[in-house]
């Protein structure tokens, strides 16, 4: 038998949003990759731009351009090491993991994109518990749409998991901008690596996407999918506006 977990978080937030959903990591002691990865493993990714070029002015300083690959590479067997902010600063990574984006080699000087593509798959808490992030909070590494959102947002998020792949469909709208974001990847939840991550961001009508796919991988295809959840979120306002009238 197929083992597969849904996990309805679809939290359709209408007008407000709680800071409790939001996974606070202020009590972690622990942060811990994958013992699967193994010093001389490498990962790559291939990299497509749809749209207007609206995510040129952020992804290339960096080095990631349309075609470009992100290659990351394992240096050292990670196992066991706790890589937890208060125990190892974040430059000490580059001890053990050499990430290339397009011709640019990451300096390990900020972690913000590092996650997009890795992932700790065990996190200990002061209170003895522990999880693995890549099942749920993921999506808060990859963008911070999701942690930084104001009163007139609404948000929905779906995560899926089935043959030990995290798959995560993610929308973020700003009703008052006109602004919506759209998240979808999928992790290994094994490893932590990332298969499939794609952002699209659709503002007032100017619709543009990159995806990154990790190489001698099949996942799902996505570019401009929409869950059904987001399509009745915004399919039902227009019929209760056309009632009234």
């Amino acid at each position: 038998m197929q083992v597969k977990t849904k996990i309805a978080l679809s939290m359709f937030v209408l007008l407000f949003f709680s800071a409790q959903s939001v996974p606070a990591f202020d009590d972690a002691v622990g942060c811990y990759y994958s013992d699967e990865l193994k010093a001389g493993d490498e990962f790559t990714w291939a990299t497509t731009f749809y749209g207007s070029g609206m995510f040129d002015s952020e992804f290339v300083p960096i080095g990631i351009t349309n075609n470009s690959i992100i290659k990351l590479e394992i240096l050292q067997d990670p196992k066991d090491i706790n890589f937890h902010w208060d125990s190892m600063p974040f430059y000490e990574s580059q001890n053990y993991f050499n990430l290339t984006l397009g011709d640019v080699i990451y300096d390990f000087e900020w972690d913000d994109i590092f996650y997009l593509w890795i992932s700790w798959t065990n996190m200990d808490f002061e209170n003895g518990t522990s999880r693995n992030p890549t099942e749920k909070e993921w999506i808060y590494f990859v963008s911070d749409d999701f942690y930084f959102l104001s009163e007139d947002t609404e948000v929905v998020i779906d995560i899926e998991i089935s043959n030990k792949v995290v798959t995560y469909d993610a929308y973020v709208n700003y009703t008052t901008e006109g602004v919506v974001s759209y998240v979808y990847g999928e992790i290994d939840q094994i490893n932590g690596v990332m298969i499939q991550l794609e952002f699209t961001s659709d503002d007032n009508g100017v619709i543009n996407t990159v995806n990154f796919m990790r190489q001698n991988y099949t996942p799902r295809q996505v570019s401009w999918y929409f869950p059904l959840s987001i399509c009745l979120l915004l399919i039902v306002p227009i019929i209760l506006t056309r009632r009234r009238k």
